[in-house]
């Protein structure tokens, strides 16, 4: 593990790590090995755990496990929870793809410096199985990144068995996921069936796997480089490109710059074919091709073009609401409903409740005021101990900026109470001398997390 710190650059002094925990051999040596790595490597470790509701019972008892495990080394604990099957069945998607969306949505809500995910090197070849038999390009088949944005993967040069023998060498009793026993998912059968298969005529096959991510992560580095300076030659001004000086690129470089002018204009959406259309339509004196989201990218007179998205007309901003904190009340504010309930005492049981943010009652004014960011708000995270402000805040939480004027902020003459990307301000929230609460429960487009 610290040798893949090292190579990759993945930590620096000063971070504070979150770790994505459900309880299963590979994730419980990967917070444990942090945990007791922490002074060395001059950092702070928290954890995370995403109930999906999948499981029933055993979903539980894997939560239960990991508070126990937590509470023992005073290990911070963040737990979320959500209806991954009831999400899956509302969006189409498989409750695999669901159920990993929805992980990583829990992970970058977390107030970390970076988040570490357990996944293994048995875990990069089996992706890299997956994206070959789905046809996928060289960047599909260089696997599981070691490092993209926040995400670190320090046993991504560690296989299987070894986290489950690290475990059993330092007496660590881990959960096992039921449902990994089955065929029902495509990375189970590979896992069960075809990874097998292939160690019994080739018993390197995971090492060598690894070691050919990390030549085709090499190859594909040097590839986007030369893509983004003939990318930069070929811009024809700032919303255009230039089809002449495409011609002569190799296809590779080609098609990468094509992809790059694509996502650059908004339309990241685009897929092969279309990119292949428009390579084939380079010389022609017209053509057009209509992108995913109603884009067009349209070739006249030797340059590309993308014709920019009909924006849709944007409503006023909520206006603001003053609220009597002893009454409190339902309030809609644009897309969110925000109740606001008055409660006797503060139940620590209660703090992970999803949606559900209690404030200490007399830790905020009389009348507290429903509106829109202003210019100078700042917020208190809870585990970060120093202020911050919304506008930057709203910047980590990659909030869209015509989404940022209306999300609901809670404030009075001290200033923000609660806003849904950062929850409670952490000067407001209830302590041991709490006697009542005001509890917050919001619903909104990016904060709706089903029971």
């Amino acid at each position: 593990m610290l040798e893949a710190l090292r190579r990759y650059g993945m930590l620096s002094p000063g971070d504070r790590v979150a770790v994505g925990c459900s309880g299963g051999a590979d994730s419980l040596c990967l917070l444990s090995l942090l945990y007791e790595a922490r002074e060395e490597l001059g950092i702070s470790v928290c954890a995370v755990h995403v109930n999906h509701g999948i499981r029933g019972a055993e979903a539980d008892r894997d939560e239960r496990f990991v508070r126990a495990f937590c509470e023992a080394r005073n290990i911070p604990l963040s737990v979320h929870r959500a209806d991954v099957p009831a999400l899956a069945a509302e969006t189409g998607e498989s409750t695999e793809l669901c159920a990993r969306r929805v992980r990583y949505a829990c992970f970058e809500k977390e107030a970390a410096d970076k988040i570490a995910t357990a996944h293994t090197a048995s875990d990069a070849a089996e992706t890299m199985l997956i994206n070959l038999a789905r046809g996928s390009g060289l960047a599909g088949l260089c696997g599981i990144p070691p490092v993209r944005g926040r995400i670190i993967r320090p046993l991504i040069g560690c296989f299987r068995e070894e986290t489950e023998a690290y475990c059993a060498d330092r007496g660590l009793r881990f959960m096992t996921d039921a449902t990994n026993e089955t065929d029902a998912y495509v990375r189970n059968r590979l896992r069960h069936r075809a990874v097998p298969a292939l160690k019994e005529s080739f018993p390197a096959f995971e090492n060598n796997a690894l070691r050919c991510a990390a030549l085709l992560r090499e190859d594909e580095a040097f590839l986007a480089s030369v893509a983004e300076a003939r990318y930069k030659e070929a811009l024809a001004g700032a919303r255009a490109l230039d089809c002449g000086r495409l011609k002569d690129l190799h296809t590779a470089i080609r098609r990468r710059v094509l992809r790059r002018f694509l996502s650059d204009r908004g339309a990241g959406e685009a897929e092969a074919r279309h990119v292949l259309l428009l390579e084939a339509h380079l010389s022609d004196a017209r053509f057009s091709v209509t992108l995913p989201g109603g884009q067009t990218a349209a070739i006249a007179d030797g340059t590309l073009t993308v014709s920019a998205r009909t924006p849709e007309p944007q409503a006023a901003p909520p206006e603001t609401v003053a609220i009597e904190k002893e009454k409190g009340g339902v309030f809609r504010f644009g897309a969110y409903t925000l109740a606001l309930v008055c409660e006797e005492g503060a139940k620590e049981s209660e703090k992970e409740r999803i949606n559900s943010f209690p404030v200490d009652f007399s830790k905020i004014d009389a009348i507290i005021k429903l509106r829109i960011r202003q210019p100078g708000d700042r917020i208190t995270l809870e585990k970060r101990g120093c202020s911050k402000s919304l506008k930057k805040l709203m910047n980590e939480k990659k909030i869209p900026p015509e989404a940022r004027d209306r999300m609901p902020v809670l404030a009075d003459s001290r200033g923000v109470i609660f806003t849904p990307c950062g929850g409670a301000d952490a000067s407001r929230l209830p302590d041991g001398n709490t006697e009542r609460i005001l509890r917050i429960l919001v619903s909104g487009p990016d904060e709706i997390q089903k029971k």
